[in-house]
């Protein structure tokens, strides 16, 4: 019994498939699901004219050779997801069919509508502007064309100028992801309200940053779990505002997608937080490279802070009301990121969790406190259960500042016995390591500066690291931002430009920058 030999038609259909399916990529591997993407870039490649003409031989025998040349430049153009979806599920003459009524891949998916809800069997399947009977299809064929769609639909995520992108994803959408930190327990980082892991996006799928040739750069992924959605909106909102700034010390919000009913948030990766540098990092060298970079970052947060506390929502949260300006809420190293520059390797400390962040008017002094901020940081008008401004930020990134100086003069070893010495009752009863103590006056209580911390500034002055630039840098800390009374301290604009003047200085000066003062 004879085999009878494949036409040239058949030969070039079941190349074209075989190779389409050798580009599955399947994520998380196997066995763990069978879930899987052909990139975009495989199939702009593969279902190529010179491919897909032949592969059209002999589907219809009585369609002519220019009516075939006509639906290959068709495919080509505007239906090449259809053509490789219809072409591995062996229904290629179906897809003529549908052709002729003008749809095209911007038609995808087949959506499934049930006729009756007590009975799910009875259901007809859209696609375009025509609904199939998966009678006629055939139950297996129908299944497997809706299966396989999922393959050439995962999404691309591009940058738009001026403007965060949206992704409002359906269910079974496959993310085109080929490393995926999710399934590493270890590796995720849970907050309150969310979790935060890193991911690699394909390349063909990933138009947020630019690949090396060698590097798919990673990207974090912030799942928010709160089922509040105006903490996703307003998040998204504050970030995506403050993104079109660029600004190289706010974290930089690369686009937003919706994802099985959860919200997610895409940014650049950070290797570690402000604290785990510091913890990980022995004493640094002191020396231009690292003073320079010290007091660059340092003027750059409080820029940033500046460009924060002058953020206005686009929409209003209130219809009719005044003006309203940003306040961060939870400023503490955990919440400063490390972030690699991609093109030259340089560290850039960023702001981020902006999640906390209120709105209150210019000149007012709102009652909505942030009381999921870290305690540690909080300013004092916390406990002392005053209005809270856009000062309570001034006192927690003075907080901060202190600590970097600690660590610049002292390593982590220092900031460990910092937060001893400082370790006492606040005014209370209570023991903790804030950075004031309440007392007890004829007016009633108010905050000053804790001793212990006052006594640890002066150590540091005894410091051979404690050059002018520090000098100053401790004086703005000590005597400007670190003051009990909220009206005492120097607003986000002030200290932004005393910063920017040590900068300046520190630059041209090498003594002022690095040789010890008094």
């Amino acid at each position: 019994m004879s085999v009878q030999a494949l036409s040239a038609g058949e030969i070039a259909r079941s190349s074209l498939s075989e190779a389409l399916q050798e580009e599955f990529h399947y994520w998380p591997p196997p066995p763990a699901t069978n879930t899987y993407f052909i990139p975009n870039n495989r199939v702009e490649d593969l279902v190529k004219i010179e491919r897909v003409r032949p592969a059209l031989d002999g589907l219809h025998p009585s369609l002519p050779s220019e009516k075939l040349d006509a639906l290959a430049d068709v495919i080509c153009s505007e239906a090449k997801k259809l053509f490789a979806i219809f072409l591995m599920s062996e229904k290629l003459q179906t897809l003529l069919e549908l052709l002729d009524e003008r749809i095209t891949d911007l038609d995808l998916p087949f959506s499934r509508i049930l006729l009756d809800k007590s009975k799910p069997s009875s259901s007809l399947y859209k696609l375009g502007r025509r609904s199939h009977d998966k009678t006629k299809w055939g139950k297996v064929d129908i299944q497997n064309l809706c299966s396989l769609q999922w393959s050439l639909l995962a999404p691309v995520f591009r940058s738009t100028v001026g403007k965060i992108n949206h992704y409002d994803l359906q269910y079974n959408i496959i993310l085109p992801y080929i490393e995926d930190e999710e399934g590493q327990r270890e590796k995720i980082k849970v907050g309150g309200f969310s979790q935060v892991w890193g991911v690699k996006i394909h390349r063909a799928h990933q138009k947020l940053l630019p690949c090396p040739s060698d590097k798919d750069p990673i990207i974090a992924i912030k799942r928010l779990s709160n089922p509040d959605r105006t903490l996703f909106e307003r998040e998204s909102e504050m970030l995506s505002d403050l993104t079109s700034s660029r600004h190289p010390n706010l974290i930089n919000l690369l686009a937003t997608y919706t994802h099985r009913s959860k919200d997610h948030l895409m940014f650049p990766y950070a290797d570690c937080n402000l604290r785990e540098y510091w913890n990980a990092k022995p004493l640094p060298p002191w020396n231009q490279v690292t003073a320079i970079w010290a007091i660059k970052q340092m003027r750059g947060l409080m820029d940033a802070t500046c460009i924060i506390h002058n953020f206005q929502p686009t929409h209003p949260l209130e219809p009719a009301t005044p003006k309203k300006y940003g306040r961060h809420g939870d400023l503490k190293p955990e919440n400063i990121l490390c972030v690699k520059n991609l093109k030259d390797g340089s560290m850039n400390l960023q702001i981020t969790d902006l999640g906390l962040g209120k709105f209150h008017g210019q000149n007012s002094r709102s009652k909505s406190r942030p009381t999921n901020g870290s305690p540690t940081y909080a300013s004092p008008e916390i406990v002392l259960d005053i209005p809270v401004s856009r000062m309570y930020d001034i006192w927690s990134m003075g907080c901060v500042f202190l600590e970097f100086v600690t660590w610049l003069l002292q390593g982590p070893e220092g900031l460990n016995r910092f937060h001893e010495v400082r370790f006492g009752d606040a005014g209370d009863g209570v023991k903790d390591d804030t950075y004031y103590t309440i007392k007890e006056t004829g007016d009633g209580k108010r905050a000053v500066v804790r001793p212990s911390v006052s006594s640890w500034v002066a150590d540091l002055k005894r410091s051979t690291r404690y050059s002018g630039m520090i000098q100053r840098v401790l004086y703005l800390v000590h005597e400007r931002m670190l003051k009990g009374g909220a009206s005492d301290r120097l607003c986000a604009h002030c200290l932004n430009a005393e910063f920017e003047l040590v900068l300046n200085k520190a630059m041209t000066d090498t003594r002022y920058l690095l040789q010890r003062s008094g």
